[in-house]
């Protein structure tokens, strides 16, 4: 069995990242963020660089006189892309293909799981429902059967009406504002 939990289950946390003070840009690769000593406050490099063309020696924001510039690291850090944990997990239950150049598309998170089953040759239908009961609320019905057929699953005729039934599930629950029950028949 395999941890799909932290594709479904966990709250996605969006970040807003600080905007330099005098371009109101947001911070980015593109746009990096200095700290200014003394005083601490922040700017963008092509901000600093603009005010010491034009020889602005103190802080737009305090005033105070800038002896000197850092690039603000901490913030940096966080401007690096963050490497998808489920795309990892991919990678490494689809070992066969080690040494290939692939590309995992973003787009893929939501069927991941699916392509796990596949990756790691899971046959168990109970795992597949499992799976399914999740899918059924975030892929359009369409391509979950699709997705089913392109894979190739060997439990493909007992999965096609499987889903089936739990899309038919799926909107009466939804009628009735009790979704969460197809995950609780299906774990």
């Amino acid at each position: 069995m395999f941890d799909y939990q932290g594709i479904y289950g966990t709250p996605t946390i969006q970040m807003v990242l600080p905007i330099c003070p005098i371009c109101q840009k947001q911070y980015s690769l593109q746009t990096k963020p200095l700290t200014l000593v003394p005083c601490g406050h922040g700017v963008c490099e092509e901000c600093q660089a603009e005010c010491v063309h034009r020889e602005i020696l103190d802080c737009s924001l305090c005033r105070k006189l800038v002896a000197s510039w850092v690039p603000n690291y901490d913030l940096r850090a966080m401007l690096q892309p963050v490497q998808c944990e489920w795309k990892e997990n991919l990678m490494s239950a689809m070992d066969f293909l080690a040494g290939q150049d692939i590309e995992i598309d973003d787009s893929l998170e939501v069927v991941a799981p699916l392509l796990m089953l596949k990756a790691r040759n899971i046959q168990s239908t109970n795992t597949f429902k499992q799976v399914l009961s999740k899918l059924v609320n975030v892929v359009e019905p369409v391509d979950l059967f699709e997705w089913v057929s392109v894979l190739q699953f060997n439990n493909e005729k007992q999965l096609i009406p499987a889903i089936g039934k739990m899309l038919d599930d799926k909107q009466f629950l939804e009628s009735r504002k009790a979704l969460w029950v197809l995950q609780l028949v299906h774990t």
